[in-house]
């Protein structure tokens, strides 16, 4: 689950928003007026869950220890453990045990918004 909330925030930050200009017009030169609106745009309840889930994921990151968080955050921009190891001047296991309990303390106190 994890790996998919980090997938739809890099999506998010990297695309563009999907919008259609109110000057738009087709081939034929008539008005798109009547497909304004977008059909893979978020309905607003899936929005608003988005961004629950979001605060929710945001709020169990806040309550890790600095260096499982630091490790987690880095992990989830792509860095290998070797990587995670240098930055954190810690031994590439050790990487990977914080990254292996950041995880683990974030899916538990996800685990009450997943059910709900």
């Amino acid at each position: 689950m994890f790996r998919a909330v980090t997938n739809e925030c890099i999506n998010r930050t990297t695309r563009g928003p999907d919008t259609l200009s109110l000057d738009a017009v087709d081939d034929d030169g008539q008005p798109l007026g009547s497909t304004l609106a977008d059909p893979h745009a978020d309905q607003p309840p899936d929005v608003v869950l988005t961004d629950e889930l979001r605060r929710v994921l945001g709020e169990a990151l806040d309550q890790l220890p600095v260096a499982q968080r630091a490790a987690l955050e880095l992990k989830s921009l792509g860095h290998s453990l070797e990587e995670i190891a240098e930055a954190l001047s810690i031994t590439a296991n050790h990487a990977g045990v914080l990254v292996h309990r950041g995880r683990r303390a974030v899916r538990k106190r996800v685990a009450g918004y997943e059910s709900g």
